[in-house]
């Protein structure tokens, strides 16, 4: 499930996020960004979470963690597919 939502769901869901204009750089380093942050210091941050508690089970609670709050952010995000193109453009 989560090898199709990721291949196939996530960047769809990403780009509808920002205008027409600045969809291609916005999506580049948002995504960029996150995976660096997220999945750079996961391993690090798993292993100090080990160490200082003892418990093994502690990286799965951290996993399960960042689900629930990535969950909460796309339950909040509003639905664009209805949405003209026009109305993504910037005002001056």
């Amino acid at each position: 499930m989560g090898l199709a939502v990721s291949c196939f769901v996530l960047p769809s869901f990403l780009s509808e996020l920002f205008p027409t204009e600045v969809r291609s750089t916005a999506l580049a380093l948002t995504y960029g960004l996150a995976s660096a942050l997220v999945g750079g210091t996961a391993p690090l941050l798993d292993t100090l979470l080990v160490q200082r508690t003892g418990n093994p089970l502690v990286p799965a609670w951290y996993a399960t963690a960042v689900t629930l709050a990535a969950s909460v952010g796309v339950l909040l995000t509003r639905e664009t597919a209805f949405r003209p193109l026009e109305a993504d453009r910037f005002t001056p």
